[in-house]
């Protein structure tokens, strides 16, 4: 329902830059329960939670090595297609919010070999799993809450790869503020928007561009 309303709102907030609306369209609706925090799971707690998925449900643990080495969204997961994955290369493209498609280098280019891609998606299969997204989200909570984390949700896992993907950046040489802007692109947003980043890795070198 968080998400419903937080969709509505960007929706309501484009009406306004367009000057189509002049007052609120959206209710302040409230949700009861608390939000999860956003941010990264350490690595540690990424591998962890992985290997309990792992032992319970295989397709879900792929899953959350395909985020952990794309930065992806449940959703992007979700719609993978077979032939939108190119595995000599170490890239996949990816159908982002609004339609955007984006073409990535993985960070983990193993991970793709071990994929089926025999079928036109490799997850997405809706008459036999219609609640795959919902599903994939339990498994990890469930984990979160066996393995003693704090819950960040299947987001959390996209935030250790946005880590993995930053470190990487600023080791090939690039400023913090440089390597930030690879990341927004990387994770399917404005490359000069990089604000978006904190939400997924703390401020870190704080180095002038």
């Amino acid at each position: 329902m968080r998400t419903y309303l937080a969709e509505l709102k960007k929706f309501q907030e484009g009406l306004y830059a367009i000057h189509w609306i002049t007052d609120d369209i959206v209710p302040p609706w409230p949700v009861e329960g608390v939000d999860l925090p956003r941010g990264p799971y350490a690595p540690a707690e990424a591998a962890a939670i992985e290997q309990w998925v792992a032992m319970r449900r295989a397709d879900y643990s792929l899953a959350t090595r395909v985020i952990l080495s794309t930065g992806a969204r449940i959703s992007e997961v979700h719609h993978l297609r077979a032939d939108k994955i190119f595995v000599a290369e170490g890239r996949v493209e990816l159908l982002g919010k609004g339609g955007k498609l984006r073409t990535i280098e993985v960070l983990n280019s193993e991970v793709l070999c071990q994929l089926d891609l025999a079928p036109k998606f490799v997850f997405l299969d809706v008459p036999h799993d219609p609640r795959w997204k919902d599903g994939l989200e339990r498994y990890v909570r469930r984990a979160c809450d066996d393995l003693g984390f704090q819950r960040r949700g299947v987001h959390g896992l996209r935030g250790t790869a946005a880590g993995v993907f930053l470190d990487k950046q600023i080791a090939a040489g690039l400023s913090e503020q440089r390597g930030r802007r690879e990341l927004a692109q990387w994770l399917g947003h404005n490359a000069q928007r990089v604000e978006v980043t904190y939400a997924y890795v703390p401020r870190r070198l704080c180095l002038p561009e």
